[in-house]
């Protein structure tokens, strides 16, 4: 029999699993990365060392890019959405720690430095 931790971690995973990216994406790309909008400072500008989302920096092989699902969402805005939501990439990690303002969602820097998301659901 199942504890209510066990059912309320279910429920998290079953809700995280089934959002796919409900997003626009970036027009004429041929990998059909997701239009995210890009981090702002305080000041209004993109933080240094801003790469990108890891979401889009995955490059998927041509065969499987027009793979879907029976809902029509493709491998970037479901799986590789939900592994990843929002999660930011930076080369350096001061770069990464200068940007503390704007990162929700966790970030990364190439240097090894690491961020966690707060939040319950991506």
């Amino acid at each position: 029999m199942k504890s209510k931790t066990e059912d309320l971690h279910m429920l998290r995973l079953s809700y995280t699993i089934l959002r796919p990216y409900a997003g626009e994406f970036v027009a004429d790309d041929p990998q059909r990365r997701l239009d995210l909008v890009k981090p702002k400072l305080p000041n209004g500008e993109c933080p240094p060392g801003f790469l990108g989302f890891a979401v889009n920096m995955i490059n998927v092989d041509n065969a499987n890019l027009f793979c879907v699902t029976a809902s029509g969402h493709g491998l970037r805005e479901t799986l590789f959405y939900n592994l990843f939501s929002r999660l930011q990439v930076y080369r350096k990690r001061q770069e990464m720690v200068t940007a503390l303002p704007c990162i929700s969602d966790g970030a990364i820097s190439l240097d090894g430095g690491m961020i966690k998301s707060t939040s319950v659901f991506p």
